[in-house]
């Protein structure tokens, strides 16, 4: 994506401790598909957490329970393989396993045109004062379902 003028995380954007202290929560989920960067390197990653009240505070329902996807992320050498949307679909399992109803995500708007073909529903906005992110999900078990 920066080879196209896109800075989805400008480098240094979170700091270490913050990283570790997610690690340990066992927040990241990486995916090692064996693919072009060798064996045991990831090809991708995502953070995933039962709560995301910065970016869906007044979304979030008691009767709809999420799961919700961050910092979504893959190594450019294994672009076009569709590790993105296998993460996703592993997310949406995990959702499945905690008796989530919903995988939601928040990302740019020019990244609409990647995630809608994936089943995700826009359903909001939310504005920051340097960003505008759109905020989306999908059933758990849509991918399996449809």
């Amino acid at each position: 994506m920066e080879r196209r003028g896109v800075v989805q995380w400008a480098v240094g954007s979170l700091d270490d401790a913050t990283i570790h202290a997610e690690v340990g929560r066992a927040e990241w989920h990486a995916l090692d598909a064996g693919g072009p960067t060798g064996p045991g390197a990831f090809e991708a990653a995502v953070r995933l957490v039962d709560a995301d009240p910065l970016f869906w505070g007044e979304h979030e329902r008691a009767a709809d329970p999420a799961l919700y996807a961050h910092g979504l992320m893959t190594d450019p050498a294994a672009s076009g393989r569709g590790l993105g949307a296998l993460v996703l679909d592993l997310a949406e399992a995990e959702a499945e396993r905690r008796s989530r109803r919903l995988l939601r995500l928040d990302f740019a708007p020019h990244l609409l045109p990647y995630y809608l073909p994936l089943g995700f529903t826009e359903v909001g906005a939310k504005d920051f004062p340097t960003f505008r992110t759109v905020l989306l999900e999908r059933p758990a078990g849509a991918i399996r379902a449809g």
